[in-house]
């Protein structure tokens, strides 16, 4: 029997939006309290501004995950088969979060976009958290989110605004506008309870007007199956270690080093652009990203290099897969992809220029995983989006 029934199944699918209040039990949300109040009272947040409790939004990421008490709402076998059902498929962690906001702390901020100025749906092709296609919220408030603590308001309905366009291998979004928005309703959260939220749905939180902390659960599941276009938050090897045998399903995408270049393939007719004996590409990482940030989406020096060596960018990419390169393999090539169409120059007269099959790539770049990622990207029947660098999705229309 699952998590779920279908009742609730359903109404998740027409509204963007499930409370579940009885998913986690009393003992296992006053653990997960306790846990989350001390890593911030102790100041083991993400850098901040800020000093907690200086009004501010601190952030717990993976580091947190070191607490057993805060690991158990991340593996949770009631929570993880409620997401596998709304999702309908196998899933793995895009992100692990907890938000803090002091008394004094502002609401949340408006869409990247700038139709709104409070509220803001998650689909982002610049966020390894907000780039893929099939995800959703799974929070846990730790407190009640009453009118004074700041409640959470969403927009019912507002998840099937969203227009989808297949172009080859790769599905565009138009996201929706402000103006196409259903009123915002507050979810009336309470401590404890679960909250499910679609990727599309727009949502925004008030200011904590109270003399109490407002913390909560704000992680991110996604279908294995649905890459992020720019490419996934890579977790630690170590942090996946932590949670044993459910840790390789559920963090899926993890490594011990960095990411430490880049690649391009540039695909026409099931072949792929080589310049002289490589793809485009180059340095990405410099050294170890830094914990729970963006610095996963290498796409902007993806674009340096590429620009350098084509003359050119495309205005957009798909992350196809990480693949472990240097002498101990610890460190990632993390390669994108995109069709000849997507880019605006002449691509073919770049000197050296040639198009191979995938099964010659390996030879003619002596690296075997442009192969490996060449079949991967014309074959596996994964959800591909767009993924961009920040400067280029934020750019003026």
């Amino acid at each position: 029997m699952g998590s779920l029934s279908q009742v609730q199944i359903d109404s998740f699918r027409d509204r963007g939006f499930l409370v579940v209040p009885d998913l986690l039990g009393s003992d296992e949300v006053s653990r997960i309290a306790a846990a989350a109040r001390e890593e911030f009272e102790t100041h083991r947040y993400m850098d901040a501004k800020a000093r907690f409790p200086a009004p501010a939004k601190y952030v717990l990421s993976e580091d947190s995950l070191r607490q057993a008490d805060i690991r158990l709402v991340v593996d949770h076998p009631r929570i993880v088969a409620a997401v596998s059902e709304l999702l309908a498929d196998e899933v793995c962690l895009s992100a692990f979060v907890i938000y803090s906001m002091p008394p004094g702390t502002e609401g949340t901020g408006g869409d990247y976009q700038r139709t709104h100025e409070s509220a803001h749906c998650d689909y982002k092709p610049f966020r390894p958290v907000g780039s893929s296609l099939r995800w959703l919220f799974v929070i846990v408030p730790l407190v009640d989110y009453t009118d004074e603590v700041g409640p959470l308001l969403v927009s019912p309905g507002s998840h099937k605004i969203p227009e989808f366009t297949r172009r080859g291998r790769v599905t565009h979004v138009r996201r929706a506008r402000a103006a196409d928005l259903p009123a915002f309703v507050d979810t009336r959260l309470r401590r404890g309870q679960v909250a499910f939220m679609d990727m599309f749905t727009w949502h925004q939180a008030f200011g904590n007007r109270s003399d109490q902390l407002r913390f909560g659960v704000y992680n991110k599941y996604r279908v294995r199956s649905a890459p992020p276009g720019c490419g996934p938050y890579l977790y630690r090897s170590s942090s996946r270690e932590l949670f044993g045998a459910t840790g390789a399903g559920l963090l899926a995408n993890h490594a011990p080093g960095r990411i430490a270049e880049t690649r391009l393939l540039v695909e026409q007719d099931e072949r792929f652009l080589v310049v002289d004996r490589t793809v485009p590409g180059g340095a990405a990482q410099p050294e170890p990203k830094r914990m729970g940030t963006d610095d996963d989406n290498v796409i902007a020096q993806l674009m340096d290099a590429a620009g350098t060596q084509l003359g050119c960018q495309p205005p957009w990419v798909s992350y196809v897969g990480d693949y472990p390169v240097g002498a101990a393999g610890g460190d990632r090539c993390r390669v994108y992809a995109c069709p000849r169409d997507a880019l605006p120059g002449a691509v073919e007269t770049t000197p050296g220029a040639r198009w191979l099959a995938a099964d010659r790539l390996a030879g003619a770049t002596g690296r075997a995983y442009l192969t490996t990622a060449a079949e991967s990207w014309l074959h596996d029947p994964a959800l591909r989006g767009i993924g961009q660098s920040y400067a280029q999705a934020t750019a003026p229309a």
